[in-house]
Protein backbone atom coordinates (compact mmCIF):
# COMPACT_ATOMS: atom_id res chain seq x y z
CA UNK A 1 0.00 0.00 0.00
CA UNK A 2 1.47 3.40 -0.95
CA UNK A 3 2.63 5.42 2.03
CA UNK A 4 0.44 8.53 1.34
CA UNK A 5 -2.69 6.35 1.64
CA UNK A 6 -1.49 5.09 5.01
CA UNK A 7 -1.30 8.67 6.27
CA UNK A 8 -4.78 9.39 4.95
CA UNK A 9 -6.04 6.23 6.63
CA UNK A 10 -4.70 7.34 10.00
CA UNK A 11 -6.71 10.53 9.89
CA UNK A 12 -9.87 8.80 8.70
CA UNK A 13 -9.89 5.98 11.25
CA UNK A 14 -8.85 7.95 14.32
CA UNK A 15 -6.49 7.35 17.25
CA UNK A 16 -7.45 3.70 17.63
CA UNK A 17 -5.97 2.95 14.22
CA UNK A 18 -2.54 4.44 14.97
CA UNK A 19 -1.04 1.11 16.02
CA UNK A 20 -2.28 -0.59 12.88
CA UNK A 21 -1.13 2.28 10.67
CA UNK A 22 2.26 2.28 12.42
CA UNK A 23 2.72 -1.42 11.64
CA UNK A 24 1.70 -0.92 8.03
CA UNK A 25 4.08 2.03 7.74
CA UNK A 26 6.92 0.00 9.20
CA UNK A 27 6.18 -2.89 6.84
CA UNK A 28 6.10 -0.50 3.87
CA UNK A 29 9.54 0.94 4.61
CA UNK A 30 10.92 -2.47 5.55
CA UNK A 31 9.79 -3.93 2.21
CA UNK A 32 11.20 -0.93 0.34
CA UNK A 33 14.56 -1.25 2.12
CA UNK A 34 14.67 -4.99 1.36
CA UNK A 35 13.91 -4.36 -2.33
CA UNK A 36 16.72 -1.78 -2.50
CA UNK A 37 19.10 -4.18 -0.74
CA UNK A 38 18.30 -6.94 -3.22
CA UNK A 39 18.78 -4.56 -6.16
CA UNK A 40 22.18 -3.50 -4.79
CA UNK A 41 23.13 -7.17 -4.39
CA UNK A 42 22.11 -7.94 -7.99
CA UNK A 43 24.08 -4.92 -9.22
CA UNK A 44 27.15 -5.98 -7.26
CA UNK A 45 26.98 -9.53 -8.62
CA UNK A 46 26.61 -8.17 -12.15
CA UNK A 47 29.57 -5.85 -11.66
CA UNK A 48 31.72 -8.70 -10.33
CA UNK A 49 30.99 -10.74 -13.44
CA UNK A 50 31.70 -7.73 -15.67
CA UNK A 51 35.03 -6.91 -14.04
CA UNK A 52 36.07 -10.54 -14.32
CA UNK A 53 35.42 -10.40 -18.08
CA UNK A 54 36.96 -7.07 -19.09
CA UNK A 55 40.65 -6.76 -19.86
CA UNK A 56 40.50 -2.97 -19.76
CA UNK A 57 37.97 -0.33 -18.74
CA UNK A 58 38.55 3.12 -20.18
CA UNK A 59 37.01 6.28 -18.72
CA UNK A 60 37.03 9.20 -21.16
CA UNK A 61 36.43 12.58 -19.59
CA UNK A 62 36.73 16.13 -20.86
CA UNK A 63 34.89 19.19 -22.06
CA UNK A 64 32.21 18.98 -24.74
CA UNK A 65 33.79 18.91 -28.18
CA UNK A 66 37.21 17.83 -26.93
CA UNK A 67 37.20 14.67 -29.03
CA UNK A 68 35.93 11.93 -26.72
CA UNK A 69 33.41 10.63 -29.27
CA UNK A 70 36.10 10.71 -31.95
CA UNK A 71 38.35 8.54 -29.79
CA UNK A 72 35.47 6.15 -29.16
CA UNK A 73 34.87 5.82 -32.90
CA UNK A 74 38.54 5.22 -33.59
CA UNK A 75 38.95 2.62 -30.83
CA UNK A 76 35.81 0.84 -32.06
CA UNK A 77 37.48 0.51 -35.45
CA UNK A 78 35.14 2.94 -37.23
CA UNK A 79 37.96 5.33 -38.08
CA UNK A 80 38.06 9.11 -37.92
CA UNK A 81 34.70 10.83 -38.42
CA UNK A 82 34.57 14.57 -39.11
CA UNK A 83 30.96 14.99 -38.01
CA UNK A 84 29.03 12.93 -35.49
CA UNK A 85 26.36 13.37 -32.85
CA UNK A 86 27.70 14.69 -29.56
CA UNK A 87 26.93 12.87 -26.32
CA UNK A 88 27.14 16.05 -24.24
CA UNK A 89 23.91 15.44 -22.34
CA UNK A 90 24.37 11.79 -21.41
CA UNK A 91 27.09 9.27 -20.81
CA UNK A 92 27.64 6.54 -23.36
CA UNK A 93 29.01 3.05 -22.93
CA UNK A 94 30.72 0.95 -25.59
CA UNK A 95 32.18 -2.55 -25.61
CA UNK A 96 35.02 -3.64 -27.86
CA UNK A 97 34.45 -7.40 -27.91
CA UNK A 98 37.62 -8.02 -29.90
CA UNK A 99 39.77 -6.69 -27.06
CA UNK A 100 37.30 -7.25 -24.18
CA UNK A 101 37.36 -3.55 -23.37
CA UNK A 102 34.61 -1.41 -21.88
CA UNK A 103 34.60 2.31 -22.72
CA UNK A 104 32.72 5.02 -20.82
CA UNK A 105 32.31 8.53 -22.22
CA UNK A 106 31.58 10.97 -19.41
CA UNK A 107 31.56 14.76 -19.10
CA UNK A 108 34.14 17.17 -17.77
CA UNK A 109 33.79 19.19 -14.59
CA UNK A 110 32.44 22.25 -16.36
CA UNK A 111 29.57 20.60 -18.23
CA UNK A 112 28.88 17.32 -16.43
CA UNK A 113 25.23 16.32 -16.42
CA UNK A 114 23.96 14.41 -13.40
CA UNK A 115 24.04 11.06 -15.18
CA UNK A 116 27.60 11.57 -16.44
CA UNK A 117 28.89 12.70 -13.06
CA UNK A 118 27.21 9.78 -11.33
CA UNK A 119 28.67 7.31 -13.81
CA UNK A 120 32.18 8.59 -13.13
CA UNK A 121 31.67 8.25 -9.38
CA UNK A 122 30.07 4.80 -9.68
CA UNK A 123 33.06 3.33 -11.50
CA UNK A 124 34.87 2.81 -8.21
CA UNK A 125 32.73 0.47 -6.12
CA UNK A 126 33.04 0.27 -2.33
CA UNK A 127 33.31 -3.50 -2.57
CA UNK A 128 37.01 -4.24 -2.07
CA UNK A 129 37.02 -7.29 -4.37
CA UNK A 130 35.64 -5.22 -7.24
CA UNK A 131 37.85 -2.25 -6.42
CA UNK A 132 41.02 -4.38 -6.63
CA UNK A 133 40.01 -5.56 -10.10
CA UNK A 134 39.08 -2.04 -11.19
CA UNK A 135 42.38 -0.49 -10.21
CA UNK A 136 44.26 -3.04 -12.34
CA UNK A 137 42.07 -2.49 -15.39
CA UNK A 138 40.80 1.09 -15.23
CA UNK A 139 42.49 3.83 -17.27
CA UNK A 140 41.30 7.43 -16.96
CA UNK A 141 41.80 9.51 -20.09
CA UNK A 142 41.32 13.25 -19.75
CA UNK A 143 40.69 14.36 -23.34
CA UNK A 144 41.27 18.00 -24.23
CA UNK A 145 41.36 20.15 -27.35
CA UNK A 146 44.89 21.52 -27.60
CA UNK A 147 43.46 24.73 -29.07
CA UNK A 148 41.61 25.30 -25.76
CA UNK A 149 44.27 24.01 -23.40
CA UNK A 150 43.60 24.60 -19.68
CA UNK A 151 46.10 23.00 -17.33
CA UNK A 152 43.91 23.55 -14.25
CA UNK A 153 41.17 21.22 -15.52
CA UNK A 154 43.69 18.53 -16.37
CA UNK A 155 45.50 18.89 -13.04
CA UNK A 156 42.23 18.60 -11.06
CA UNK A 157 41.34 15.29 -12.69
CA UNK A 158 44.92 14.04 -12.46
CA UNK A 159 44.96 14.72 -8.71
CA UNK A 160 41.64 12.93 -8.24
CA UNK A 161 42.75 9.90 -10.26
CA UNK A 162 46.09 9.75 -8.44
CA UNK A 163 44.36 9.88 -5.04
CA UNK A 164 42.25 6.88 -6.05
CA UNK A 165 45.14 4.94 -7.52
CA UNK A 166 43.83 5.07 -11.10
CA UNK A 167 46.15 5.12 -14.11
CA UNK A 168 45.74 8.57 -15.71
CA UNK A 169 46.67 9.96 -19.12
CA UNK A 170 46.08 13.43 -20.55
CA UNK A 171 45.17 13.06 -24.21
CA UNK A 172 45.56 16.13 -26.42
CA UNK A 173 43.52 16.27 -29.62
CA UNK A 174 43.70 18.57 -32.69
CA UNK A 175 47.48 18.37 -32.78
CA UNK A 176 47.17 19.23 -36.47
CA UNK A 177 45.53 22.57 -35.61
CA UNK A 178 48.11 24.05 -33.23
CA UNK A 179 51.54 25.45 -33.96
CA UNK A 180 54.71 23.61 -33.10
CA UNK A 181 55.43 26.25 -30.45
CA UNK A 182 52.01 25.75 -28.82
CA UNK A 183 52.43 21.97 -28.81
CA UNK A 184 55.85 22.25 -27.21
CA UNK A 185 54.58 24.65 -24.54
CA UNK A 186 51.75 22.29 -23.56
CA UNK A 187 54.16 19.37 -23.36
CA UNK A 188 56.58 21.41 -21.26
CA UNK A 189 53.92 22.47 -18.74
CA UNK A 190 52.40 19.01 -18.31
CA UNK A 191 55.81 17.40 -18.05
CA UNK A 192 56.72 19.89 -15.31
CA UNK A 193 53.50 18.94 -13.48
CA UNK A 194 54.46 15.25 -13.93
CA UNK A 195 51.21 14.52 -15.78
CA UNK A 196 51.50 11.71 -18.38
CA UNK A 197 50.59 13.31 -21.69
CA UNK A 198 49.95 12.06 -25.24
CA UNK A 199 49.05 14.37 -28.17
CA UNK A 200 47.33 13.05 -31.29
CA UNK A 201 46.21 14.12 -34.72
CA UNK A 202 42.91 12.24 -34.88
CA UNK A 203 42.59 12.70 -38.63
CA UNK A 204 45.40 10.14 -38.90
CA UNK A 205 43.19 7.51 -37.23
CA UNK A 206 45.72 6.54 -34.51
CA UNK A 207 43.91 3.40 -33.32
CA UNK A 208 47.00 1.30 -32.66
CA UNK A 209 48.77 4.20 -30.94
CA UNK A 210 45.79 4.76 -28.62
CA UNK A 211 45.56 1.04 -27.89
CA UNK A 212 49.25 0.78 -27.00
CA UNK A 213 49.05 3.89 -24.83
CA UNK A 214 46.15 2.44 -22.80
CA UNK A 215 47.81 -0.97 -22.41
CA UNK A 216 51.04 0.70 -21.29
CA UNK A 217 49.11 2.79 -18.76
CA UNK A 218 47.75 -0.40 -17.18
CA UNK A 219 51.23 -1.73 -16.68
CA UNK A 220 52.67 1.53 -15.33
Amino acid sequence: MPFPFLLWGAGALGIGAIGWIGKMTWDYFDEKAEAERQEQERRRDRDKRAWAYYQAVVLLQGKTGAGKDTILHILEGKGFTEQHKSTAQHWSEKTITQWRWQLFNTAGRDDASDSKSKKRLDLLDSDEEIKDKQLKKLVWLYVFDMQKYDKDYIKADYDEAKAQGIAFRAVGTHLDKVSKEQAEQIEKELKKAKIPYYPYDMTQNPREELKEMILAAQGA
